[in-house]
């Protein structure tokens, strides 16, 4: 049942650009977007793959992505799908004289959402307009054990490495929320450069699934999202509009 809604959501996402694409005044977008998250309750999932007592070195650093975005507008709204990628992760370590032990931990996650946003009336060249988008994220954890050990050998030092990696080891599909506040600069007649600054709120984890040392499942259920994507987003990009706009057009009103 979930695959299929899953299914869906997916095919509405991809078709909505698609019949819109002949209207006046749609537009692509693109952004780099700086995010914060918080993912502190990963840490137990991250310390039972550290079986050699590692020290934890790094944990879910604040990170950069990039997200892509169609829209189309009537009257004072704006509406459309939206797509985000998110990556971070942790890393536990620990050297000595023998060598060096690594468990690389990461969290990826791929977010595609529908927004409806309300605009101000335009000044000039500049816009004002609030949102919120709604979706679906699909996160994943995989992990890379590196062990390196140095052993002495008649001709010199030799350099043993073994590498270890375990894929989705943890995936999640989730709801997200994530209400947003945007400020655009028309430069030309037909694009502009804008700013949003939102929070994401995840939420309501619809599949999750875990796996063992082994790389079996044991453990598939519902229940509250443990990949937690929640936090600041801070975009900056740029939209180009299929209709195209003159300059006279936009200093009297960008959306008409």
């Amino acid at each position: 049942m979930m695959k299929s809604i899953t299914s869906k959501f997916w095919v509405f996402l991809f078709l909505m650009p698609i019949v819109g694409l002949a209207q006046e005044g749609n537009y692509f977008g693109a952004a780099y977007t700086y995010n914060s998250y918080k993912l502190e309750g990963l840490i137990p999932v991250q310390q039972s793959f550290n079986t050699m007592d590692l020290d934890l070195v790094e944990i879910f650093p604040r990170t950069s992505s990039f997200s892509l975005q169609y829209g189309y507008q009537w009257d004072n709204f704006t509406t459309g799908v939206n797509f985000d990628w998110y990556r971070t992760g942790a890393r536990s370590n620990r050297r000595d004289y023998s060598g060096s032990s690594t468990c690389d931990m990461y969290v990826n996650g791929v977010a595609s959402s529908m927004f409806l946003a309300y605009r101000t009336n335009p000044l000039w060249i500049i816009r004002f307009s609030s949102g919120t988008k709604f979706g679906m994220v699909f996160s994943n954890i995989d992990f890379n054990v590196k062990n390196e050990l140095y052993q002495k050998g008649v001709y010199g030092d030799d350099l043993i490495v073994k590498n270890s990696r375990l894929d989705n080891v943890i995936t999640e599909t989730s709801l997200f929320l994530e209400p947003y506040a945007s400020l655009s600069f028309f430069f030309v007649r037909s694009a502009c450069i804008y700013t949003d600054v939102g929070y994401n709120l995840n939420f309501c984890s619809l599949v999750y699934s875990i796996k063992d040392q082994n790389n079996s499942v044991k453990l598939t259920s519902n229940r509250r999202n443990r990949i937690n994507w929640n936090g600041l987003r801070l975009s900056v990009g740029i939209k180009w509009y299929l209709g195209g706009k003159s300059k006279s057009d936009i200093k009297e009103n960008p959306f008409t």
